[in-house]
């Protein structure tokens, strides 16, 4: 009698299991025997990797979406390509500006990030910012900035401004000597010179709204600091007065005369 053995009919190709990530292919199958160029195609964004893994055959070469295989051992070939995002640099150049909860230095394509911001001491934050390599939307009331769609490495600069006060001086009789500026910026000092008119004295005191102050009438200096909003100064002149003595003899004088001129 005969005796049958068994037997496996082995196919010319296998198929292909493909795990990919960023990437793609046509390819669903490989040969058995003899090599199998596949090539892969990249999704808008994405790097290839270095490597790629191959299981139920032997990996030959991998060479950027180009790769060879051989010696299938299985039915089913498993591929898997994992694409990296491509990533760009992301530069802060900060002025007088903090920044506030998470700052990434890095930006991935197709991504977005919403960054925050707050203005140091004396500052406000400005109307605009420069955003360079990505599509930008700034909020200066809230600090908000929201970076999309990078296109390359990312630098955003940011300068606040000083806040600055305006400065009104209200002077009757009196001048103003040396520089006297409009405006007065917050945490600044200004140190202000005056000089009475002819005929006319600096006054004991003066007044000053939206800032704390010094004056010294002796030298006619007025010191602002501590300005909390716009600034007024108000000085008037005191006109100049002589005291009258009257020397006199085998007479005296009105009680109407004056004492002073």
């Amino acid at each position: 009698s005969y005796k049958y053995r068994p037997y496996t009919v082995l196919t010319p190709t296998v198929s292909l299991s493909l795990n990919l990530t960023g990437c793609s292919t046509e390819q669903t199958s490989m040969n058995r025997l003899g090599q199998t160029t596949i090539t892969f195609t990249t999704q808008t964004g994405y790097n290839w990797p270095s490597t790629v893994q191959v299981t139920g055959a032997t990996l030959v070469s991998w060479n950027a979406g180009t790769l060879v295989v051989e010696k299938a051992t299985a039915n089913t070939v498993t591929i898997t390509v994992t694409c990296a995002k491509i990533t760009y640099a992301l530069t802060e150049t900060l002025n007088n500006v903090t920044k506030t909860g998470t700052h990434p230095t890095t930006i991935e394509y197709g991504s977005t990030l919403t960054l925050k911001y707050t203005a140091d001491a004396n500052y406000e934050l400005p109307d605009s910012v420069t955003v360079a390599g990505a599509t930008s939307n700034w909020t200066k009331s809230t600090g908000t900035l929201v970076v999309s769609n990078p296109a390359g490495d990312v630098t955003i600069t940011i300068t606040a401004v000083r806040i600055t006060y305006v400065i009104t001086e209200n002077l009757t009789n009196v001048t103003k000597t040396g520089t006297h500026p409009t405006v007065i910026a917050a945490g600044q000092t200004l140190v202000l010179n005056y000089a009475a008119a002819t005929g006319y004295n600096l006054p004991d005191t003066v007044t000053v709204t939206g800032a704390d102050s010094d004056w010294k009438p002796v030298t006619g200096i007025l010191t602002i600091t501590n300005p909390t909003g716009p600034v007024t100064i108000t000085i008037a002149g005191v006109i100049s007065t002589a005291t009258v003595t009257y020397n006199l003899t085998h007479c005296t004088a009105a009680r109407t005369n004056p004492a002073t001129v």
